[in-house]
């Protein structure tokens, strides 16, 4: 790897996403939290600890609940204090696919190759949706740069992605979530109960 930067942290607008406080540095921020130094990626200070649970609301902006927040009492009750709520802005464009790998590479989408919802492979002028990847290119020689998870497991991280079962080994995943264990489950009670438990399962000793 590269002893640049991949982003100059002096030079980046945070409006474009990819300073500290945006969608970009949430991984190498939680591994910060948990004693885990990733070179050459800006974090935003978290308070140190064991083991963290990363969840990933697609589609949950910060206006849509601000505007809707009625619906959300628990969220409601975390925008009303300052210290632990702030918002962080996905990068652009701000469509799934794209945001996905810039969460989980922490890489600008210009390095990470997911540009747009469907985009132009330049080996064969076929258009491909990055979702659902019919005619698309292998995963792997798409996005080869490496995720926050494998570069978090490598470290020594105990990582785990929890997800829908029919996501386990799709091309989406194969190309920007993989690293860690990818644990199948379907259902908000599912995941919830997966995520506590790992969560209370984690020591100093074993992040």
């Amino acid at each position: 790897m590269s002893t640049h930067p991949l982003l100059d942290i002096e030079s980046v607008d945070p409006a474009l996403g990819y300073a500290p406080g945006g969608l970009a540095s949430l991984f190498a921020s939680l591994g910060a939290s948990l004693g885990v130094d990733l070179p050459d990626l800006p974090v935003r200070e978290l308070p140190p600890a064991h083991g963290v649970v990363s969840v990933l609301l697609d589609g949950l902006g910060w206006t849509t609940l601000e505007r809707y927040a009625g619906h959300a009492p628990f969220l409601r009750s975390l925008l009303q204090d300052p210290q632990v709520s702030t918002p962080a802005v996905c990068g652009f464009p701000s469509t799934t696919a794209v945001s996905l790998a810039t969460h989980a590479t922490g890489v600008p989408p210009a390095v990470h190759g997911h540009v747009g919802y469907a985009v132009r492979d330049p080996r064969t002028s076929t258009v491909f949706n990055h979702l659902s990847w019919k005619d698309g290119p292998d995963p792997l020689a798409w996005q080869t740069q490496p995720t926050l998870f494998g570069r978090l497991a490598d470290a020594g991280v105990r990582v785990v992605r929890v997800g829908q079962k029919k996501f386990a080994t799709s091309a989406l995943t194969r190309a920007a979530q993989r690293g860690g264990t990818y644990l199948p489950a379907d259902g908000l009670g599912a995941w919830t109960a997966a995520g506590l438990d790992l969560a209370r399962r984690s020591s100093r000793s074993e992040p």
